[in-house]
This record gives structure tokens, sequence and C-alpha cells, in this order.
């Protein structure tokens, strides 16, 4: 479970940073496909939280 959360942290981090590239790239088209998979990687690893796994 602490595993999971520390995964899922990271992810969180490392969206943050992909964003913060974008921004400075200025590539709209990147930024948005780097926002579907994070919200794809949010909803999975929410899901496994959830589940307790």
């Amino acid at each position: 479970m602490e595993r999971l959360k520390a995964f899922g942290f990271l992810i969180l981090v490392m969206a943050v940073l992909g964003g913060g590239y974008a921004l400075v790239s200025g590539s709209a088209e990147y930024r948005a496909q780097q926002d579907a998979k994070t919200i794809t990687i949010h909803v999975s690893s929410t899901s496994a939280i959830a589940a307790g796994e």
C-alpha cells in the first residue's frame, strides 16, 4: 500500500515536470498528449488504491 502511494507520488512529480517542459516548449499538442496520459495513469492508480492493492 505504501509502495503504491510512493509510486503515485512519483507519477505526479513526473507529470508536473512533463507539464513544465510542455509549457517551456509551448507545444499544445504535446501538452494535450501528456494530460491524457496523466489522467489515464491517475485513474488506474486511484482505482488500485481504492481496491486496497
